[in-house]
């Protein structure tokens, strides 16, 4: 059975995407945060969140890469963490030029000793100074010694995610670029 998609308004029509259909709004059943949209699988445990955040001001960032692991440290909370290869990938329909990066990491961030695999999208916007960060969670993994070699134990979870990003990274646009920050002041202005 094909996986139906559905074109969604993101952070009040200034962004606009694609996800499946059994993805619901999670901020109808809880409070998310102004910055951020979460849409969690009805069918399953995934959820996908979209972050808006501004670019790190760390001495320690030199480069996307770099970036990219400040990312997904922040996100894995000072837990475990296991970064797979990440990839420079495109955004259909963003600027070229545009850095986004895509990659897997795997970890544990909780007390309850559960492991969570991610795929995580970071999307560099230089002259919004700011990132978009885009994740889909895979919560409630056993551990593994090495989850990008054993692929065959994310199995249809992990290709799930990665036709869901795959699709998003299709059908992500911006509206309106007055939603993202780039100048000092912290003044919305076109993009």
């Amino acid at each position: 059975m094909s996986t139906q998609y559905k074109m969604l308004d993101l952070f009040g029509g200034a962004i606009k995407v694609e996800l499946p259909h059994s993805f619901v709004d999670l901020s109808e059943y809880r409070q998310i945060p102004d910055h951020q949209e979460v849409y969690g699988d009805q069918r399953g445990l995934e959820t996908i969140l979209v972050d808006i955040t501004q670019r790190p001001d760390d001495e320690s960032i030199h480069s996307d890469a770099d970036a990219f692991d400040f990312h997904a440290s922040d996100i894995m909370d000072g837990g475990s963490l296991n970064v797979g290869p990440v990839l420079e990938v495109a955004i259909a329909k963003l600027p070229e030029g545009t850095s986004s990066r895509l990659g897997f990491i795997y970890g544990n961030s909780n007390e309850k000793g559960k492991y969570q695999g991610i795929l995580l999208l970071l999307v560099r916007l230089a002259a919004e100074k700011t990132d978009l960060v885009i994740s889909i969670v895979m919560p409630e993994m056993d551990e593994m010694d090495d989850p990008i070699l054993e692929n065959q134990v994310l199995g249809a979870r992990y290709d799930k995610a990665s036709a869901v990003m795959d699709r998003f990274r299709e059908t992500f646009e911006i509206v309106d670029w007055s939603l993202l920050v780039n100048d000092e002041e912290g003044e919305n202005v076109e993009g």
